[in-house]
């Protein structure tokens, strides 16, 4: 593993072996907050301003995972809502105020689904189905779909969507590059020309499926690896631009660009994750 040094000494970390669609549009966008998130493994904490959208995110997609693998005679909207309050009371949290305040916008959300959608007879052939592709370079992309299913003689590769700030819905003939990875890591197993991506939209007012078609994969497997390589040779140099509005490391740049004590800001609002396991698992926290 690459080792890489950051704010000036207070962050170390190691780019893991692999690179994930998460990682490659992160990269793009700012370099040190791929390497703050991925190689530094810093996270907000769970009571900081900017946590919700990913909690609701998280509660959703394990909601949906257990509707799919139920048999379609006995799906029901109260067991969405149970499922919901399962996952709430398991106690894996450690902020459980705000997994109840966000409680509301993801039962809205399961019922938008259940409204146009839950009376369909979908049966997976995968739940979370892993992609592991070994690159050029000796990296891996990784990743999972959260659904795999046959519709038509046609493998639909499924990825539920949370926050319509990952996929713009007016423009779905444009393919979504996560998509195109999906589609690019699963073309080992399955026909690439009878595969399609679609996309379950969901916000508290609108549910939506949108089909995109497999498209043309051929540099797939050159971006991702030319990622790979970037993150180990390239200075992770912020951007400083409109993306910064959303950036979960904002309150650290806007410290060291005012001077001000970046390490009480990084002892106040983060925390170092431990070192993930190798495996699709960890880009679960980046689907929503």
């Amino acid at each position: 593993m690459a080792t890489v040094t950051l704010l000036d000494g207070l962050v170390s970390g190691e780019w893991p072996n692999h690179v994930s669609s998460s990682q490659r549009s992160s990269w793009t966008d700012c370099r040190l907050r791929t390497a703050l998130r991925v190689a530094g493994r810093l996270r907000r904490r769970r009571n900081a301003v900017g946590t919700k959208g990913l909690t609701v995110g998280t509660l959703v997609h394990a909601v949906l995972g257990q509707h799919y693998r139920t048999p379609p005679a006995d799906r029901s909207p109260d067991r969405l809502k149970a499922w919901l309050e399962a996952r709430i009371s398991l106690g894996e949290h450690d902020d459980d105020s705000l997994l109840q305040s966000v409680k509301p916008r993801a039962l809205a959300m399961l019922d938008r689904f259940w409204r146009k959608y839950g009376g369909d007879c979908i049966v997976p052939l995968e739940i979370e189905a892993p992609i592991r592709r070994r690159l050029p370079s000796g990296v891996d992309y990784m990743g999972f779909a959260d659904m795999g299913y046959e519709r038509d003689g046609i493998i639909v590769v499924e990825d539920f969507k949370t926050s319509l700030a990952t996929i713009d819905p007016t423009k779905h003939t444009v393919f979504n590059p996560q998509g195109r990875d999906y589609l690019w890591g699963l073309s080992d197993r399955y026909p690439v020309n009878e595969m399609v991506m679609s996309w379950l939209l969901l916000t508290p007012s609108s549910a939506r499926r949108i089909d995109t078609p497999f498209g043309e994969l051929g540099s797939i497997e050159q971006e991702l690896d030319a990622v790979a390589v970037e993150e180990r040779f390239l200075a992770p140099l912020p951007s400083y631009d409109a993306h910064c509005m959303w950036c979960d490391f904002r309150p650290l740049c806007e410290a060291k660009l005012t001077g001000g004590r970046v390490a009480d800001v990084l002892r106040d609002q983060y925390e170092q994750m431990p070192m993930e396991r190798e495996t699709a698992e960890t880009e679960s926290e980046e689907a929503s």
